[in-house]
């Protein structure tokens, strides 16, 4: 599961001028002990729990 997670973010962000939003709605993420080596094993991002900061993410530049 961590590798399609991996290989879905790497369809993401293809190059340094992309933008995404990986979004990551199980709970069991953040509440059971294995959720921490999901996120350790992607690479360095911000995470966010505010859906207005999403919205405004996806805000014309």
């Amino acid at each position: 599961a961590i590798i399609a997670l991996k290989q879905g973010l790497g369809r993401l962000i293809r190059n340094s001028t992309d933008r995404g939003v990986l979004s990551v709605l199980d709970v069991r993420m953040m509440t059971s002990r294995y959720g921490r080596f999901f996120f350790e094993s992607l690479p360095k991002m911000t995470l966010i729990h505010d859906l207005q900061t999403i919205h405004r993410f996806f805000e014309p530049q």
